[in-house]
């Protein structure tokens, strides 16, 4: 079920990159990085109504203060992230360029700072697994 709810969720990344794209040939990063952000709050509150209602799971709201900023953190991440996203589409970068390039400099960029912030082992396999990625990447991009 971890593999499916993964697949789903690289479909839903994809997603977002092919609107961002869409999105660029209409406005400003700015606005569409503010309207982005908006519809994630709108539809976060819907996921607590949708929990608490409908699956009668109500979500707890117990986070520890070191809980509370890293989660802002993560947001201010993401927010970044999605306003070069639209900066970079915006000076003409087409989806199909962009994406393979993030998710090979994503896959390098999350095993260093797992290593570094995390203390997660990586093996040479692992290496070996995510050297072929990005050389697969820029073969891709050729």
């Amino acid at each position: 079920m971890i593999l499916f709810w993964t697949m789903f969720a690289a479909m839903l990344l994809a997603g977002e990159r092919i609107f961002g794209k869409l999105a660029t040939n209409y406005g400003n990063p700015v606005y569409g990085l503010l309207l982005m952000q908006s519809a994630m709050v709108v539809f976060g509150i819907l996921n607590y109504f949708f929990s608490a209602y409908v699956l009668k799971q109500p979500m707890q709201f117990n986070i520890p203060a070191k809980g509370i900023l890293f989660f802002l953190l993560a947001g201010l991440v993401v927010g970044r992230w999605v306003f070069l996203m639209l900066v970079v589409f915006k000076g003409g970068a087409t989806a199909s360029y962009f994406t393979p390039l993030v998710a090979g400099g994503q896959i390098v960029f999350a095993m260093l700072l797992g290593m570094l912030f995390l203390g997660e082992a990586i093996t040479g396999l692992q290496i070996i697994g995510a050297a072929a990625i990005v050389i697969g990447v820029v073969l891709f991009n050729l």
